[in-house]
């Protein structure tokens, strides 16, 4: 009840996405338009070419040898979905995170060239990011925004995703499939990944949304 009283006084709501706005009406909450404004978490620009000079031993988007998905290892994040299509696309992918779904992931990859690295710092990360060739964010669920998606933007790689909840607000339409198709994601992998002009494309669509300068 404090919650609702705290909207309906609120001058202005920020919100992430659109999409998170059209959910909370869903869910009953007291939004007038005039007062919700969409502001997207900030994310700084790291283009590919400075993210692989900095990473050692990457080679940045362009020359990029594998897939790479940062999620937690939960159901509805879809990482089973990204296993069958990097099998089916014949690109190795590389899984960072960690959660209840870990065991089964490994024994659905048995057969595939995927490697699980767990939980990584920010140093780590940055250097998978600069020598993948492609992201991917299968989700399942409704992202209200999709982090991992803009910071992989941000630094020049492609994005394939799942086009639910606000990835389509972020990711370009090339680059946007049904939820659970692996066969769908797989095409996109194969055109997509890579791809040096789709990735400066995604940066620059992340930074008109997302650069600290653009959200303060």
């Amino acid at each position: 009840l404090w919650q609702r009283r705290l909207v309906e006084q609120a001058d202005a709501v920020i919100i992430p996405s659109a999409f998170a706005g059209e959910r909370l009406r869903e869910l009953g909450a007291p939004l007038p338009s005039e007062r919700l404004h969409v502001l997207a978490p900030p994310v700084r620009l790291v283009g590919a070419a400075s993210a692989s000079a900095s990473a050692s031993g990457a080679s940045g988007a362009s020359d990029g040898s594998y897939a790479l998905v940062v999620s937690r290892l939960a159901p509805e994040k879809g990482v089973d979905v990204a296993i069958d299509a990097c099998r089916i696309a014949g690109l190795p992918l590389v899984v960072a995170g960690d959660g209840p779904e870990r065991e089964a992931l490994r024994e659905r990859a048995r057969d595939a060239d995927v490697r699980f690295v767990g939980r990584v710092d920010d140093a780590e990360l940055a250097r998978l990011r600069a020598g993948a060739a492609i992201a991917l964010a299968p989700s399942r669920s409704a992202e209200t925004f999709g982090l991992a998606a803009a910071e992989a933007m941000a630094m020049g790689l492609p994005v394939a995703a799942s086009r639910v909840g606000a990835l389509p607000e972020l990711v370009d339409e090339e680059g946007l499939v049904p939820a659970g198709d692996a066969e769908a994601l797989a095409a996109a992998i194969t055109r997509l990944a890579g791809d040096r002009e789709a990735g400066e494309r995604g940066s620059e669509r992340v930074g008109a949304m997302c650069a600290p300068e653009a959200v303060s």
